[in-house]
């Protein structure tokens, strides 16, 4: 039997803020998008499915921290570096497409550039699956005093990358911002300035957690705050529950 407590003092930490913030977050944002896939069940919207997608791409980025720590305190062995890579890095490219392509399905006036983007999306992320899992344009380095890694994308990975977070700092919020200052449906602007926001914060947890990293606990914590109050604002705007529907319906 597993001495869960025994394991968890031997961490640091940083490794015991980093594992249980992070772990927090990732579990909620996966609650999130069940609870979003019993609802298209239920209404059969691919909106809703969408944003299943959506949430289960943009809080698994994180997967490789987690289940170093599950691995950790459970003693279930060890991940090599590839293995750590390779476990989360499909993500990227289905959080940045599925969002572009919601985001563009709001140009109703032009309904085919909805699927002009998702081509072009499409095309970005066969050349970044390439460049990682088969190229392995990346490299991984120990954290000094910790039981995690750093990855870091390089070459033409890196470069997808930033067009990724551009798209959706660029894109995907000013569109959702522009839209929210257009309608007169109070539950509508409400949902679409929600997504507008979080879409910057996103963006911004993207950039600080890929230039700082996870050795510094107070900017992790800052991080990780933002990543949570976006899933949440996400899945309020997405997944609308009923009484947040009921709170600003006209």
């Amino acid at each position: 039997m597993v001495d869960i407590f025994t394991s968890m003092v031997e961490l640091s930490t940083l490794d015991l803020v980093a594992g249980v913030f992070t772990f927090s977050t990732i579990f909620l944002g996966y609650v999130m998008a069940l609870i979003t896939l019993k609802k298209y069940v239920e209404k059969r919207s691919t909106l809703l499915f969408l944003s299943f997608l959506l949430f289960i791409g943009l809080v698994s980025p994180w997967l490789g921290v987690s289940t170093v720590f599950l691995v950790t305190v459970f003693n279930w062995g060890a991940i090599d570096n590839v293995t750590y890579v390779f476990m989360y890095s499909w993500a990227v490219p289905l959080s940045a497409t599925t969002w572009n392509y919601i985001t563009a399905a709001l140009l109703t006036k032009r309904p085919k550039i909805k699927y002009y983007v998702l081509g072009l999306f499409l095309v970005l992320d066969a050349l970044f699956l390439y460049a990682i899992y088969v190229a392995k344009t990346f490299a991984v380095h120990q954290v000094a005093g910790s039981i995690f890694v750093d990855s870091e994308y390089q070459g033409l990975a890196a470069i997808l990358i930033y067009l990724y977070v551009i798209s959706i700092l660029f894109f995907v919020s000013p569109l959702y911002l522009y839209t929210s200052m257009k309608t007169d449906s109070p539950l509508f602007k409400i949902r679409t300035r929600f997504i507008g926001i979080g879409a910057v914060l996103y963006s911004l947890v993207a950039i600080i957690d890929g230039v700082v990293g996870i050795s510094n606990i107070t900017i992790l914590i800052i991080v990780r705050g933002l990543l949570l109050i976006t899933i949440v604002m996400l899945y309020l705007a997405y997944t609308t529950p009923q009484w947040f529907t009921e709170k600003f319906s006209d």
